[in-house]
């Protein structure tokens, strides 16, 4: 029976899990026009532009060569964050609800990059531009963190992601025990297992980030074996 309890625990949080997954927003980082800068440079830029916005928010950003690979041999052209079809060419072939069309130029001041992006949603036709993130360098070492500091600039009606333990609330509270109502002479020899673990085990689990509410209140076992005493 514990078992069974058990399992029903972990199936919630996968089920939590899936829908939690199933509703995440997909974005693609999508190269555009680069000054000075060569694609390798542009799609390592763009892959951690991806990871930022996926450490810093409930989506699923991807970027980089990965990208690049689904896009059309040549690219994309420059005026696609603002051609209707070219923007859902580029979300059919990457399978994103939204994109983020990335411009990236290297001021030749000492290898400084400003980083442009123009936010597009293809289904509704919704686009803006974002403030421009500056890089000290081509291979900043923080590039990383500073687009994860720029993440909810860059898609501000995107859902923070909540750290290891927030908004989520779990309670287990097991307490077994042999109850002695009768002596231990008295004792059912029909259900031996039954009498010495008697358990009462309340389980609440609360998963409100995933919109989940699961409770388990139970007596375990209930009183079968004193009615069949």
């Amino acid at each position: 029976m514990i078992v069974t309890l058990r399992s029903l625990f972990v199936a919630s949080i996968l089920l939590a899990s899936n829908v939690a997954a199933a509703d995440r927003i997909k974005v693609a980082v999508v190269p555009g026009v680069a000054v000075n800068l060569d694609a390798a440079r542009v799609d390592a830029l763009s892959q951690d532009l991806a990871e930022g916005l996926s450490s810093a928010l409930d989506v699923d950003a991807v970027g980089g060569l990965e990208v690049r690979r689904q896009l059309p041999a040549d690219g994309v052209a420059p005026d696609c964050a603002t051609n209707p079809s070219c923007t859902a060419d580029v979300a059919k072939r990457t399978g994103a609800q939204q994109l983020l069309f990335v411009v990236m130029v290297d001021s030749g001041a000492g290898g400084a990059v400003q980083v442009d992006t123009t936010w597009v949603e293809p289904a509704t036709g919704h686009s803006a531009s974002r403030p421009p993130i500056d890089l000290t360098s081509t291979i900043d070492s923080d590039a990383k963190s500073k687009f994860e500091a720029a993440a909810t600039r860059l898609l501000p009606d995107a859902p923070v992601k909540k750290k290891a333990g927030e908004g989520t609330t779990m309670i287990m509270q097991p307490a077994m025990r042999t109850e002695a109502r009768t002596g231990t002479h008295q004792r059912s020899t029909r259900y031996p297992l039954l009498e010495q673990e008697r358990e009462d085990l309340a389980i609440e689990e609360i998963v409100t980030g995933a919109g989940v509410f699961v409770e388990v209140d139970c007596d375990l076992l209930g009183r079968a074996g004193e009615q069949h005493s």
